[in-house]
């Protein structure tokens, strides 16, 4: 006689969820976990915009000196793409190369290690942008997250110095 019960099968039989997964991916989170970055799956919007950041880098055509926008909905990974990103291009060569082979991306590695071979790349990146809403403020903004790349990197700013810092050194100091 066949049983005619069904098998039940439970959810971790075939889908395995990571025990340290990262709801919101941040700054911090990045700097708690530097290597979490390697756990992002490379999908193929991915893909594409490290393709354009790589396109943009190598200056292979003057239609291809642009700046990468990332937009989408809330919760998507954009904040983690970019971290991924920032990391591919700043890291060691060593640390990166395991990424691209278990995702099959042994191409885009080489042409990730020729732009890394023309000298060191600073990733200027910021997230959570929805309060820009005119041209000053995303002047400033852009002005405040290269300051921070610079600075995290352990670099010196040997830019000029920007009308809010003036503002700010009179208000510290009057008499000057």
């Amino acid at each position: 006689e066949e049983d005619k019960t069904m098998a039940v099968r439970l959810y971790n039989e075939y889908i395995k969820v990571d025990p340290n997964f990262i709801p919101v991916f941040s700054r911090n989170s990045d700097r708690i976990y530097p290597d979490k970055w390697q756990s992002f799956y490379p999908h193929t919007s991915f893909k594409n915009i490290l393709k354009d950041v790589v396109e943009t880098l190598e200056k292979s055509n003057e239609t291809k000196d642009r700046s990468i926008w990332m937009s989408g909905a809330y919760g998507t990974g954009k904040t983690y793409a970019s971290f991924v990103i920032k990391h591919i291009l700043e890291d060691s060569i060593d640390s990166i190369t395991p990424y691209f082979i278990q995702n099959g991306m042994e191409t885009l590695l080489a042409r990730v290690k020729g732009v890394r071979a023309k000298g060191r790349i600073l990733v200027v990146q910021r997230s959570a942008s929805a309060g820009i809403n005119t041209q000053d403020k995303l002047f400033n903004a852009i002005v405040e997250s290269v300051r921070r790349a610079v600075s995290d990197a352990g670099l010196t700013y040997t830019g000029a110095e920007s009308l809010s810092d003036k503002v700010l050194t009179i208000l510290k100091h009057p008499e000057t």
